[in-house]
């Protein structure tokens, strides 16, 4: 029962959240580069394209080491929960004789 609860709701919880909270940083790290793009002054920024193609590639970079670690995640979840004890031993009721 442990392997199934693992399988279906606890794993499934654990990436989903991990990705919400990924993807929201990764877009609010998106929007801080725009702010700083529209800035009328535009001090040290370079060039916006630049500055948003340097964005994209430590984006992809940070989007390949979360799925590593979320599969590294997976991999140690799913190995473990074959050798975990259940939480409660499963009593079953004695047949009336």
């Amino acid at each position: 029962m442990s392997v199934a609860r693992t399988v279906w709701i606890d794993l499934p919880v654990e990436v989903a959240s991990r990705l919400q909270r990924f993807a929201a940083a990764q877009a609010q790290d998106q929007m801080r580069v725009f702010s700083e793009m529209s800035t009328p002054d535009g001090t040290g920024l370079g060039n916006p394209l630049m500055r948003q193609a340097t964005f994209l590639q430590q984006s992809s970079l940070a989007w390949g080491t979360e799925m590593l670690e979320i599969m590294e995640l997976c991999q140690e979840k799913l190995l473990n929960t074959g050798r975990a004890p259940s939480d409660a031993p499963i009593h079953y009721p004695k047949a009336a004789a």
